[in-house]
């Protein structure tokens, strides 16, 4: 069994990675001079998630080449299930990603599991690093795993409620 996500957004991050890989940015920090040269130059805009709006391939194409260029940053690709992606965007209006856009230039880095309104990542939260003895992303085919830390963060940490699953890739791994 395999799950199927969708891409929500695109984030610019810091290269090497100045921390430890997750979703949020106290983790592994936003390039932010990167980002705003990108948003500049192409004409993007975040989307309601507060990612890079990139709509077409011949967009990505180009941001993937402005970012290859750069050693100092990484574009990184989160990916949602589907289920919760419909369900944000029928519920509250958030994008559904397109589907049409190829990503096979990114290579997965693995599995967070964060909030779903701010990217919250729970991997490092003690109760949760305790069970899981690592704050490391989820291997992607540990789908056992991702449903046990999922489900543990909605009971440990209910301000942040609800949890997803958030597949993280990258160009640069």
């Amino acid at each position: 069994m395999t799950s199927t996500y969708t891409c929500i957004g695109f984030d610019i991050r810091i290269w090497p990675c100045d921390g430890i890989p997750s979703v949020g940015l106290s983790g592994w920090s936003q390039h932010d001079a990167m980002h705003a040269n990108i948003i500049r130059e192409f004409g993007l805009q975040e989307n309601l998630y507060q990612l890079l709006d990139i709509k077409d391939q011949e967009t990505l194409d180009a941001v993937t080449l402005a970012i290859r260029v750069n050693g100092a940053c990484n574009l990184i690709a989160l990916q949602i299930p589907e289920p919760v992606a419909t369900w944000q965007s029928e519920r509250f209006g958030h994008p559904l990603g397109n589907p049409a856009l190829s990503l096979e230039e990114f290579q997965s880095m693995g599995i967070d599991v964060a909030d779903i309104n701010g990217f919250f990542s729970i991997l490092s939260f003690d109760p949760i690093s305790k069970f899981r003895k690592s704050t490391d992303l989820i291997d992607e085919r540990n789908l056992d795993e991702v449903l046990h830390v999922v489900q543990l963060a909605g009971f440990v940490d209910r301000g942040h409620a609800p949890y997803c699953a958030v597949k993280i890739s990258a160009l640069k791994v």
